[in-house]
């Protein structure tokens, strides 16, 4: 296989698309964070004394988790400790999976074994379909290094999948993308 590869029209409408939900996915997160901060604001202003509610303090804590976590990643680790440290915070969060919603946003480990093809140990990807044997969607990983794939959009194998499916939300996409677990492997034929 020769590298890079250049891109048929197809992969470059998917490439194309994963940008698009990227950027969009990114804007709804900051608004997101501005209702909540809004929402914190507003109580503060009404009476400095104000106790929070409990349950705003939970939603503003969650919706921190992820980005708190990549603010404090230690550096120099490998993709794979990355990934376990991922797994662990998901974990503490509720959001291991033992299947995946279409139109969810996931993380898991695949191993492929289609010779002669690159494929991404840690996929996050955006699910668009499934069948009896495959999960399809598009992974935010290929964006970076578009040039060793046919496309963006990617089949996954279930006998592949090597751990649970990890959902992460929307607004969160942003600050997964940071978190380098991004593994390509190349299987020679």
């Amino acid at each position: 296989m020769k590298f890079p590869i250049q891109l048929n029209s197809g992969a470059r409408m998917a490439l194309s698309a994963v940008q698009t939900l990227r950027k969009f996915f990114s804007r709804l997160g900051k608004a997101s964070e501005t209702r909540i901060k809004a929402i914190v604001d507003n109580f503060k202003r009404a009476d400095p004394n104000v106790v929070i509610p409990p349950s705003l303090i939970e939603e503003t804590d969650e919706y921190y988790a992820v980005k708190n976590f990549v603010e404090k990643l230690p550096p120099n680790l490998s993709p794979p400790q990355y990934f376990n440290l991922v797994i662990v915070l998901l974990q503490k969060l509720g959001r291991g999976e033992e299947a995946m919603d279409r139109h969810g946003l996931y993380t898991f480990k695949y191993i492929a074994v289609t010779k002669g093809k690159y494929y991404d140990v840690f996929p996050v990807i955006l699910l668009t379909g499934s069948t009896r044997s495959y999960y399809k969607g598009f992974n935010f990983h290929w964006e970076r290094a578009p040039q060793y794939v046919e496309s963006v959009y990617r089949t996954y194998n279930f006998s592949r999948i090597q751990s649970k499916f990890y959902r992460i939300k929307p607004h969160e996409l942003e600050y997964f993308l940071q978190i380098p677990t991004f593994l390509p492997i190349f299987i020679p034929e």
